[in-house]
């Protein structure tokens, strides 16, 4: 794979990030193939969005929101492939799972934005997200839209449905009339926080904050 320098980092070709203190999404290649509890995951390049919060400090009770950042390969810190960081406790996590490298290590783990998920990552049932203050990537609302209108139109009858985040998983939903409305205000929102802070969003808000505008 073709090797190129990012934000001072070595990675592999795709490798990016961005973050902010509420979250980081990063394309990337998982860190291993076979974890701790067993599970196991594809080696490919992969886009997700984390909250910006570190489990490891969260569970010492040290600052633990705010902290991750992107990186790949320089100096000590190994691994083209990138992944996520802690720049308090030093933690080093899998950009794709949100699992901690360190080996044995299960319960620590990040939590994906829109999941619903308790302190050891664990699933709960499913959760309707539709009245909910929640970021959504916006890569994940074009494909949320794309099934509800393909369903719809099979589907005539039914003017109302859940719509899952991820239709492999479905921990979570939002309603058709929701996506759809979501939709139709992207191209307003995306403009607003554009001339806000002079940079594309990657993400949406089901429910927006009261005191912003996009």
């Amino acid at each position: 794979m073709a090797v190129e320098n990012y934000k001072g980092y070595l990675v592999l070709s795709g490798v990016k990030w961005i973050e902010d203190k509420n979250t980081i999404t990063i394309t990337c290649y998982p860190k291993k193939n076979t974890y701790a509890d067993g599970s196991k995951t594809t080696y490919k390049l992969a886009t997700k969005t984390w909250i910006n919060e570190c489990p490891t400090c969260k569970g010492k009770n040290w600052p633990s929101k705010g902290n991750l950042f992107g990186f790949g390969e320089k100096g000590k810190w190994f691994g083209k492939e990138g992944g996520v960081k802690c720049k308090v406790c030093d933690a080093d996590f899998c950009g794709v799972t949100g699992r901690d490298t360190l080996n044995n290590v299960v319960k620590r783990k990040l939590t994906e934005v829109g999941a619903n998920s308790d302190d050891n990552g664990v699933i709960n049932t499913p959760v309707d997200l539709t009245e909910k203050e929640v970021l959504l990537p916006i890569a994940r609302l074009e494909d949320m839209y794309n099934r509800g209108k393909a369903y719809a139109k099979k589907n005539p009858n039914e003017k109302e449905f859940k719509v899952y985040v991820d239709f492999e998983t479905k921990k979570e939903y939002v309603s058709w009339s929701k996506v759809k409305k979501l939709k139709s205000e992207l191209a307003t929102r995306v403009e607003a926080y554009k001339k806000e802070h002079n940079v594309d969003p990657i993400n949406i808000w089901i429910v927006k904050p009261k005191d912003l505008q996009w």
